[in-house]
């Protein structure tokens, strides 16, 4: 990924980063990382996009704190 737009990981990306952590790595095992990583960038990326998207957000719904009170208490309670 050496331009941060692509969604392509090529065995040299591989690599470098299993240098940072003094893994051992051989170019048969960097290209199928890369391949497998190649091919998950893409549904990563449309997920990263839309967990940022504002557009689709709800109001969460809270709950008071009910601690210790009986079913039939909870009807109504505020708190």
């Amino acid at each position: 990924m050496s331009d941060p737009r692509s969604s392509q990981v090529t065995p040299e990306d591989v690599m470098a980063t299993a240098a940072l952590i003094d893994l051992p790595l051989s170019h048969a095992d960097a290209q199928e990382a890369a391949d497998l990583l190649s091919a998950w960038m893409p549904g990563a990326v449309a997920l990263s996009t839309r967990m940022q998207s504002v557009q689709e957000l709800m109001p969460a719904q809270t709950f008071n704190s009910t601690t210790g009170m009986a079913p039939h208490e909870l009807v109504g309670a505020t708190g």
